[in-house]
């Protein structure tokens, strides 16, 4: 029986036999290309390299009265806790 086939696989070989949809640039590029970083992750890093976190809980219903009081002083929630902590450190020093 002769045919193409047979041509490849006399041998009884497939280790040179590449399937036909794989391009060259597939053969010899096997890494994943790497996917660009988006704005969020970017944020992220950032933040884990420059900020440091502290969590803290408050009693049900203290919470909108930080931020109510944050408000009419024209700060976030963030700063004004910020703020209040500094001010303490400087009267206890």
């Amino acid at each position: 029986m002769s045919s193409i086939f047979s041509t490849f696989f006399k041998n009884n070989s497939l280790d040179f036999v590449l399937p036909v949809w794989y391009t060259v640039r597939e053969v010899i590029n096997t890494e994943t290309p790497k996917k660009p970083l988006t704005r969020t992750e970017i944020n992220r890093r950032w933040n884990l390299k420059n900020l440091d976190r502290i969590e803290f809980t408050v009693p049900k219903g203290e919470k909108a009265v930080i931020v109510e009081a944050a408000q009419k002083v024209g700060l976030s929630m963030n700063a004004y806790i910020n703020d209040a902590v500094k001010e303490k450190m400087e009267r206890n020093s």
